[in-house]
């Protein structure tokens, strides 16, 4: 049975014949929704096998990634523990721990901050001007919070012409 869609748009909007639209909305579902031919399930099942493929690897990365964070994160503390500052692997060029000094939040969000708040209070020109100076004595004012940064460079490529750093 071929069903057009004015038939359809007919048939749900004629009060007289109720039935006649139900016959016609349930014929247009079942049309849309049927079950798969084999070709078309087996298009599927591969498209299925692939994504699951895919997510395996994406979890096994995941995995890699959180652990290489907790070993650099038990390197740091033993590095600090027993006062090394560089450590040399045969092969590689030498891990460095270095101290950093940071501030949080960023003088770029302190300086939004109070400049948005500035605008509110007194204006487009004079608050951005005003918001600006204070975000700049506020940031000054901030204490620099010590930290550590543990550097692991790439291995070098082996070759005749590189001569290693340690």
């Amino acid at each position: 049975m071929e069903i057009h869609i004015g038939d359809v748009i007919r048939a749900a909007f004629d009060a007289e014949q109720p039935d006649a639209a139900a016959i016609a909305r349930e014929e247009a579902i079942a049309e849309q929704v049927r079950p798969p031919t084999p070709d078309e399930l087996a298009a599927i099942e591969k498209v299925a096998e692939e994504t699951a493929q895919l997510q395996d690897e994406l979890s096994q990365f995941n995995d890699k990634f959180s652990k290489l964070r907790d070993l650099k994160k038990d390197l740091t503390g033993k590095m600090i523990k027993h006062g090394l500052k560089e450590l040399k692997i045969a092969g590689r060029p030498a891990i460095e721990l270095a101290d950093t000094n940071s501030r949080k939040p960023t003088r770029k969000a302190i300086v939004a901050a109070m400049q948005k708040a500035y605008v509110e209070k007194l204006g487009e020109k004079k608050g951005m001007k005003e918001g600006k100076e204070r975000a700049f004595a506020l940031w000054g004012a901030l204490a620099p919070t010590p930290g550590h940064k543990l550097t692991i460079p790439a291995p070098v490529p082996e070759s005749d012409d590189v001569e290693p750093n340690y």
